[in-house]
């Protein structure tokens, strides 16, 4: 049977510590953080409990557990997170079943408010009318930051991300670093 862990990538940054304070060339003493747009949140958040990050630099980042739970623009209603809430429930089931489930993470609604699932983050083409900013995001991860592993670029990620992100609000207690 195949289970999956959200574990926070605030974990997998102290990770990175780890790797980095035992390379020789390194100082200890030394070590910062970079987080760009979603993970500039997560970078933070590792530094409120890992105070070998000395520094933390952030780029165009957004809180992506806040916009996970109150959707883009604060838009997301009640009833939508409920049912964004049974698709991730039905999600889990699949995953269970069948192995990891590509998909969006941050979950859409058509307009009878019904979960919008893809299983690739961009199309190969853009409609002519897309929005400025996924005008902008298809031309970074499919134009020129483009790589073939990763989900932004190529393909989806995990389609129970959201789950993780309701339960870790990021962010939080950011005040207390020093």
């Amino acid at each position: 049977m195949y289970v999956t862990w959200l574990r926070p990538i605030s974990l997998l940054k102290t990770a990175a510590v780890d790797f980095l304070g035992k390379q020789k060339f390194v100082d200890r003493e030394r070590i910062g953080a970079i987080g760009i747009c979603g993970l500039g949140s997560h970078v933070l958040t590792a530094a409120t409990i890992d105070v070998r990050i000395k520094v933390v630099a952030t780029s165009v980042m957004y809180d992506m557990s806040d916009s996970m739970w109150k959707g883009l623009n604060n838009t997301k209603t009640e009833e939508q997170r409920e049912l964004e809430k049974d698709y991730l429930a039905k999600m889990r089931w699949q995953e269970v079943d069948e192995g990891p489930v590509g998909g969006p993470h941050e979950l859409a609604f058509d307009e009878n408010n019904k979960p919008i699932y893809w299983s690739k983050m961009f199309p190969d083409k853009l409609p002519a009318d897309a929005d400025p900013v996924t005008k902008q995001f298809f031309d970074y991860y499919v134009g020129r930051a483009f790589h073939p592993r990763s989900v932004n670029s190529n393909g989806a990620w995990d389609a129970l991300t959201p789950w993780g992100y309701y339960n870790f609000p990021l962010q939080q207690r950011i005040e207390t670093i020093k």
